[in-house]
């Protein structure tokens, strides 16, 4: 009777998935409820395990799946709900973990600065290059900017400016490794700040990455 009756009032039936949609965002998902569910089956001697999914998701779709929750969280990024946006990212790159798109999207909505350094290098190691270069590129530390870059390149430069910033010069060269062979317009702008931090050694190391990959356009160090 109740099918039959929102059949008939479709208008009905959206206003009641409108708010109910509404409700679950104010409580965040539905983890709220399980609790709750979980509780009831206990108390009749039934176990619902909340740590996994039950019935694990097929592998043969599992690609499908992880298309679907990146367009929900593309939507919800857009429309500034981080919280139901991050949802989205992560159960994309639980079921593909190697998914660029996933891990950028959680890098961008990390609030800590040593998640983010870790999904852009995971975004930066699983994507191939795909597109020319188009220079020049502006490099700050605060932001790349307007940059004109393959996906992999763009992902390897937030992974720099992560490093910089967490002045982890591991990280710091891991990323330069794979992004100078791709890029010759980096190189003098990180070498530039690393010199302001007194970091020569390291300049050096990087200006020698960018001089075998580019020979006809040497990079030498003015230390100011």
């Amino acid at each position: 009777l109740l099918a039959r009756h929102f059949l008939a009032h479709p208008a009905e039936a959206r206003a009641l998935g409108q708010n109910s949609r509404r409700a679950m965002e104010r409580l965040g998902g539905w983890d709220h409820w399980w609790d709750a569910v979980a509780a009831h089956l206990a108390a009749k001697g039934i176990v619902l395990p909340l740590d996994g999914s039950p019935q694990p998701p097929d592998p043969a779709i599992a690609p499908e799946l992880a298309m679907a929750n990146l367009a929900l969280a593309h939507l919800y990024e857009g429309a500034n709900k981080p919280v139901q946006a991050k949802s989205y990212f992560q159960e994309a790159s639980q079921l593909a973990p190697t998914e660029y798109h996933a891990h950028a999207g959680l890098a961008r909505l990390s609030g800590e600065a040593p998640t983010a350094m870790h999904h852009w290098r995971q975004a930066a190691s699983h994507i191939a290059l795909t597109q020319a270069v188009a220079l020049p590129v502006s490099f700050s530390v605060a932001s790349v900017g307007t940059a004109v870059a393959p996906n992999q390149v763009k992902a390897a430069i937030r992974w720099v400016e992560h490093a910089i910033r967490a002045e982890d010069w591991g990280e710091l060269i891991a990323a330069m490794t794979l992004v100078v062979p791709n890029h010759p317009g980096v190189a003098g702008q990180v070498c530039a700040e690393l010199l302001r931090r007194r970091q020569g050694a390291l300049a050096e190391q990087i200006a020698a990455l960018h001089n075998r990959a580019w020979p006809e356009s040497t990079l030498v160090l003015v230390d100011a």
